[in-house]
């Protein structure tokens, strides 16, 4: 298993949102011709969702859905800041098996876009930091996995150490076995 640039990562999308700032505070442009195209590419949303992780060090994912219901991921962190890891579980896809990521501030103002087919997950870096999602693709919980964010096989170095990580995530599943539910979906 192996690293790759975020950029890299099949499908990924990076916007940076445009913003002025003076002495009133911010005025940040969510929605204009560069961001309607970037959200062209998303499918649509069949909800949107909002961490809030109160305690630094925490980690939530690495999530997925299988198949028919593999979602689309928008992710904006609003405030604090994230380690923000994809894992590509695409068979077909140029960066199958490889890992990426990047680390995003609330400041930065940026929206990632996410194919299907990914694992996804991130570490806060800060307290109290606060993650906007829109997911394309309703919840299914006879499909959602989690890949275990500790699997050794990934060679991911968190930046902190662990403080809180749900009983799903370090219960999730290895790598393998991972691909092997994704592809048996993918045959079916």
């Amino acid at each position: 298993m192996s690293q790759v640039d975020f950029e890299k990562i099949d499908g990924v999308s990076i916007l940076y949102a445009q913003h002025k700032t003076d002495n009133r505070g911010q005025f940040i442009k969510f929605y204009d011709e560069e961001s309607i195209n970037f959200l062209a590419k998303m499918e649509g949303f069949s909800s949107i969702a909002y961490s809030i992780t109160e305690i630094a060090g925490s980690i939530r994912g690495l999530h997925f859905q299988r198949s028919s219901s593999a979602e689309q991921k928008l992710v904006i962190c609003l405030e604090g800041s994230i380690f923000d890891v994809v894992v590509d579980l695409r068979q077909k896809s140029p960066t199958f098996r490889k890992w990426a990521k990047i680390e995003i501030k609330a400041q930065d103002r940026v929206s990632l876009l996410l194919p299907k087919g990914l694992a996804h997950g991130f570490q806060t870096l800060e307290d109290n930091t606060k993650v906007l999602y829109g997911l394309s693709t309703p919840y299914r919980s006879t499909d959602s996995f989690s890949l275990n964010p500790m699997d050794a096989s990934l060679k991911i170095n968190w930046p902190q150490s662990v403080k809180v990580i749900s009983e799903k995530d370090s219960n999730g599943l290895a790598f393998d076995d991972a691909i092997h539910i994704c592809a048996q979906r993918e045959t079916q």
